[in-house]
């Protein structure tokens, strides 16, 4: 299972963040067929906003809001091997420091 540790993201920002499905998690050759997201069930909490899309094997999902925290982020992919795969991502919520 491959992790990734993302920049973090305001609470009051929408984010677009990018995962790479590179030859280390998938087969050689594979290409990308469909990915579920999930993100952890918290009140007020990160939210995903739909639709997950991908390109080329390139993942961008949307998050918005959340509480100041850690978000554990999870990945499963489907190649058009038919095989499937795991990911997870940190995504961390915190203020802004406006000086």
């Amino acid at each position: 299972m491959a992790r990734l540790k993302w920049d973090p993201k305001d609470p009051g920002d929408d984010a677009d963040y990018w995962l790479s499905v590179v030859t280390a998690m998938a087969p050689t050759g594979a290409v990308l067929t469909d990915v579920v997201v999930t993100v952890p069930d918290e009140p007020d909490g990160v939210t995903l906003s739909q639709p997950v899309d991908f390109l080329d094997n390139v993942v961008r999902t949307r998050f918005t809001g959340g509480k100041v925290g850690t978000y554990k982020i999870n990945y499963t992919f489907t190649m058009d091997t038919g095989e499937t795969f795991n990911a997870d991502a940190i995504l961390t919520v915190k203020e802004r420091i406006v000086r």
